[in-house]
């Protein structure tokens, strides 16, 4: 919750969080947001990974993956969703913000 106040204090309109991939995808076809946070670990059948190849597929919109796990094991398994980046947790807010400021594509 303490990222998506800060992200709003910088100007950044945010339209989630959503806690299941249905939820993230429903979001991203209602609202076209230019950027994504993705955790990787969703609720319900479809993990973050699997979300942002469905809203990939039918929209252009980066994707910036939040996960515990190794940022070369999401890369794996995230190939083909170029453009992506991948941050680490725990993370600092300034990483966040530099990635907004430069988004990945």
């Amino acid at each position: 919750m303490a990222l998506i106040l800060h992200l709003g204090t910088l100007g950044n309109i945010m339209l989630g969080p959503a806690s299941s991939g249905e939820e993230a995808l429903a979001i991203a076809t209602r609202q076209r947001p230019e950027l994504v946070l993705m955790d990787v670990n969703l609720e319900g059948p479809l993990d973050g990974i699997e979300t942002a190849r469905a809203i990939r597929k039918l929209y252009k919109i980066d994707i910036v993956f939040m996960s515990a796990f190794e940022a070369e094991i999401i890369a794996r398994r995230a190939a083909g969703l170029e453009p992506f980046a991948c941050i680490e947790k725990p993370f600092e807010l300034d990483d966040i913000e530099k990635l907004i400021d430069k988004p990945p594509s």
